[in-house]
């Protein structure tokens, strides 16, 4: 996608697992995230190896949210401000460690508008993915904002 939000001058927000860096040819290296920040592009973190937070203990925790941001700014000589939490795996205890490492908020896998007073440690959002079959007609729901509505009637899982 960044070729085109290049093309059209838009930003975007890309969550980094900081330890895929490099690794693949799917995965982003330094070199590309930098050339990407000239562009529009900010970075969050996403921890170090997408491990699901809510099954660590404590320093586990820490230590993939820190390590994460920690390696995040080194590379890019930025400071990352917003986290998503893999899988969207959180508690109260993972939002304080979020908090105390600095992040400004955080990103949940949870449905649903933001409201006016939302927890910006778990604000909701809508995943986009050429993994669950999103085909064009359902990412232009998803833009749209009508997607909600029709997720809204589903029971959570």
């Amino acid at each position: 996608a960044y070729p085109i939000l290049k093309k059209y001058d838009l930003s975007a927000i890309i969550f980094l697992i900081s330890d895929f860096i490099g690794k693949k040819p799917e995965y982003l290296n330094w070199q590309e995230a930098n050339e990407m920040l000239k562009n529009k592009i900010s970075f969050g973190a996403h921890t170090k190896i997408h491990a699901y937070l809510p099954e660590l203990g404590k320093s586990e925790i820490i230590g993939e949210i820190n390590g994460s941001k920690e390696q995040i700014e080194a590379n890019i000589n930025q400071k990352i401000l917003f986290f998503s939490y893999p899988t969207g795996g959180f508690s109260e205890e993972i939002k304080n460690i979020v908090s105390q490492a600095g992040f400004k908020a955080a990103c949940t896998t949870n449905r649903g508008f933001n409201k006016k007073n939302q927890d910006i440690f778990e604000l909701k959002r809508i995943k986009v993915t050429d993994k669950d079959g999103d085909n064009l007609l359902k990412f232009r729901a998803k833009l749209s904002g009508y997607y909600n509505i029709f997720r809204s009637f589903k029971n959570p899982s």
